[in-house]
């Protein structure tokens, strides 16, 4: 026993360098992911109701593979940068294009939903597409991708929300405003019910995915199974209605 603890001691260094080494490995990446398994922040675009539609179905995405979700209302662009940078954990959906401005996020690979964009405006105007909107002052939700990719080029009008949009757009400082059918329909439901807000013809449909932070991405198989599931059950088709 004597000569096994003398070598024991002789290997001091050694074995103190294995207890660092599996201590990274019990306690570095993977175990700080378990750990962090308990509870997810999603960034939800304020004044969106499509998003708020949505929200029962991704709180009970997350319900269904055991982790607890709070949700955090933001302006768009903004939530897009703090999950980009981590500070949030998820996005409740945003288009396939996302990843390309904000390289941090992972999509889950099957689509939530699918959302219409249309041109919205009061004046005698008929705008069907992108090219009718050329001389025209347009505005968009600042963050809303889609919108900004086919505006591109384009002088436009940034709001931080989906209601002062509309509210530009009311009181006559934008021609037409750039947004998705669902979400502004609902919105003229309930604020704008008598100020003769029309449409155009589609401009796009759009399907839109779950995205998470890539410190997260581990959790994206799961996610996917689980969407997969919903959507065969018709989750999420009960709580968008027409789009």
């Amino acid at each position: 026993m004597k000569a096994v603890w003398q070598q024991m001691q002789g290997g001091g260094i050694f074995v103190a360098a294995f207890l660092i080494v599996c201590g990274g490995a019990l306690f570095g990446p993977a175990a700080q992911a378990e750990e962090h398994k308990a509870g997810v922040v999603i960034g939800q675009i304020r004044e969106s109701p499509l998003q708020e539609r949505i929200r029962p179905g991704i709180q009970e995405l997350y319900d269904r593979i055991g982790i607890e979700a709070e949700f955090m209302l933001l302006p768009s662009k903004r939530a897009l940068v703090m999950t980009n940078a981590g500070e949030l954990d998820a996005e409740i959906f945003r288009v396939a294009k996302a990843a390309r401005r904000y390289p941090n996020l992972r999509r889950v690979p099957t689509e939530v939903t699918e959302f219409t964009g249309r041109a919205f405006f009061i004046k005698d105007l008929q705008v069907d597409s992108w090219d009718a909107l050329e001389g025209l002052r347009v505005g968009i939700v600042h963050g809303a991708v889609w919108a900004e990719e086919g505006t591109r080029g384009r002088k436009v009008v940034r709001t931080e929300t989906l209601f002062r949009l509309l509210e530009r757009l009311v009181n006559g400082s934008v021609d037409v405003a750039i947004s998705t059918h669902g979400s502004v329909m609902t919105m003229i439901e309930t604020s704008y019910p008598d100020k003769g807000i029309k449409y155009g013809a589609p401009l796009n449909r759009t399907p839109v995915y779950h995205y998470v932070h890539k410190d997260l991405e581990y959790l994206v198989p799961k996610l996917d199974q689980v969407i997969r599931e919903m959507k065969r059950e018709g989750v999420f088709d009960r709580l968008t209605g027409p789009l």
